[in-house]
């Protein structure tokens, strides 16, 4: 799980008051309308990547150099691509480029698109956010070089990040560490350890925050909030320090913001689960 920050971000970052703040990657113009591949399965087509759902995927069954292109009518800046559950960090596989089009521009024009973030060999395959300065477009590409693996990734997103307004509380465990097991195991009459089966595991834990000034809340998390248990988003506690402990998390509750009437400030808690692999 990482973020793969690009060089210009970077250098923008360093003088960011937000730089260091936890960021939630939740707006997404991936769509089924918006998303195309250059290389798909008649079983497994670009459009399963629009899906929130992790059980279905994107599988290009092709090794050859390809793009997956997301084209899109947005006037705000987007700054992030990220994807869950894909397997880009095997066979070899490198991204070789992540492009975003012109404001206006043609998509069929090369000159129209400005590279933004550039070559990656990702170390594994974990939840992958590629963080870029944050730029009005009308679209963005990315190029696979997939090596001896044909690509697949069951989520893709991309639009523009929320930074939160505070850090989270002392005692905030970060979600990657927090690995929720099932299954079951056995135990001899002797005491010995007969072994344990997995059956499936989830990453789980919560983004508290407080003090929340009322009118940022209301135009920037209530909507998240309002989703309940549909919502879904990838997470980043600290992007600045830790900028591999990110996940692709649903919530699991359906947070309540609480507000003082004194001050009108709101605090409000996220219990999530996350993508274990």
């Amino acid at each position: 799980m990482s973020i793969v920050f690009s060089g210009a971000y970077t250098l923008a970052r360093a003088t960011d008051a937000e730089s260091g703040l936890p960021r939630i990657y939740h707006h997404n113009l991936v769509a089924f309308d918006t998303i195309t591949a250059e290389q798909e399965t008649t079983a497994n087509p670009a459009t399963n990547l629009a899906n929130s759902d992790t059980s279905l995927s994107w599988k290009s069954g092709s090794t050859a150099s390809q793009k997956l292109t997301v084209l899109f009518d947005y006037t705000d800046p987007i700054d992030y691509v990220a994807f869950a559950r894909h397997n880009f960090a095997d066979g070899g596989a490198s991204i070789t480029s992540i492009e975003i089009l012109d404001p206006g521009g043609d998509p069929d024009t090369p000159g129209d698109w400005t590279e933004v973030v550039g070559a990656n060999v990702l170390a594994d395959n974990l939840a992958t956010v590629f963080q870029f300065t944050a730029t009005v477009a009308n679209g963005l590409r990315i190029t696979l070089n997939p090596g001896t693996v044909a690509p697949e990734a069951a989520v893709m997103y991309c639009g523009t990040s929320l930074p939160l307004t505070y850090g989270l509380p002392v005692g905030h465990m970060p979600i990657k560490y927090a690995r929720q097991s099932r299954g079951f195991g056995a135990t001899a009459e002797s005491g010995d350890r007969l072994g344990y089966v997995e059956l499936g595991a989830t990453l789980s834990g919560n983004i508290v925050q407080k003090d929340l000034d009322p009118v940022w809340y209301r135009e920037n998390l209530k909507d998240i909030g309002m989703e309940g248990k549909r919502s879904t988003f990838f997470f980043a506690w600290d992007p600045e320090n830790y900028p591999d402990e990110v996940a692709y998390c649903w919530t699991t509750n359906n947070p309540i913001p609480i507000i003082n009437r004194v001050t009108g400030e709101i605090d409000i808690t996220f219990e999530v689960d996350g993508l274990a692999i």
